[in-house]
């Protein structure tokens, strides 16, 4: 009996691991993916456009868009604009000029995009309000990491508005200006100076402050509604390299797509090669393809460093 048990379980082993199982892969179809940069402060507009792709193709080059085959249109209130977008000097990014009733806080703003090779795309997105900042100080080795190793310290206040949920993002650059004394055969000693920027790396406390994408940081105002609070940001510190150094912050007033996209976006950043973390789905609101659309409204302001 026991014999026959094992041989009859051979046999259905057998016939399970041979089976065939045919699965028949969908048909996926391209579509355009549109990420804005778009802040009131600017006066010509950025979006980096190109498409998704099949994982089955690969090695299929993505393409830069055909501008003679591409429509673009802007909707606001009961105003439309068919703006021409221009190749930069970037690939995959495009910019137009910006018309500024298209962008009163408040108003809300629609975007649709075609090309012949893609589904239609569009978007909406509503038009933030100026942030209130004041108060801005960046202090070096005014923090410590989760080992108890210095970082510095970025603190401002933020007056909030009453009745709204907010969301913010804020940055910060580093302009650079670096002197060079050369000898110049006869002309003698000739002076030259050289300007950059340097990316200030922002740091999440694990509480208030959220991770965003290349070292943005990210808050809401769900602890301080409708109130005046100081917002204390770390950083891993600023550049050692010679020169004349003045600190830019950005504050922005985003969206809650804005929002949601950023803290995903960092997350799948963060977590990139770690096998056993779950994967991280970036935030979207664009019909018909991928990517974010909002327009951040942005304040800039020199900060002070204090050693």
């Amino acid at each position: 009996m026991a014999l026959s048990t094992i041989c009859l379980l051979s046999i259905s082993c057998e016939e399970l691991f041979e089976s065939t199982i045919e699965i028949e892969i969908p048909e996926s179809l391209d579509r355009l993916v549109l990420i804005s940069d778009i802040s009131t402060l600017r006066d010509t507009v950025r979006f980096q456009i190109t498409h998704s792709q099949n994982i089955l193709d690969e090695n299929s080059d993505i393409v830069d868009l055909d501008l003679d085959r591409t429509e673009f249109m802007i909707r606001s209130a009961d105003k439309s604009y068919a703006p021409p977008l221009r190749h930069t000097d970037l690939p995959f990014f495009y910019e137009m000029d910006i018309l500024e009733e298209f962008f009163i806080p408040g108003t809300e703003v629609e975007i649709m995009l075609s090309n012949p090779l893609y589904p239609n795309l569009s978007a909406r997105a509503k038009v933030a309000a100026p942030p209130a900042a004041s108060n801005f100080r960046y202090k070096v080795d005014a923090a410590k990491d989760f080992d108890g190793d210095d970082l510095d310290e970025l603190s401002f206040d933020i007056d909030d508005d009453p009745g709204v949920e907010n969301f913010y993002l804020v940055s910060a650059e580093l302009l650079i200006v670096e002197r060079y004394d050369v000898l110049l055969g006869d002309l003698g000693d000739t002076t030259f100076f050289r300007k950059f920027l340097a990316e200030i790396y922002l740091v999440s406390d694990g509480i208030t402050i959220e991770e965003g994408s290349d070292g943005k940081v990210l808050f809401s105002d769900r602890s301080f509604s409708g109130q005046k609070f100081n917002i204390h940001i770390r950083s891993y510190g600023l550049p050692l390299v010679d020169g004349r150094k003045t600190l830019f912050v950005s504050v922005k007033s985003i969206s809650h797509d804005r929002y949601l996209y950023e803290k995903s976006l960092g997350a799948l950043l963060l977590n990139d090669g770690n096998p056993f973390v779950e994967p991280a789905n970036v935030h979207s609101n664009i019909e018909g393809g991928f990517g974010i659309f909002s327009i951040d409204a942005e304040v800039v302001s020199e900060v002070e460093i204090i050693r």
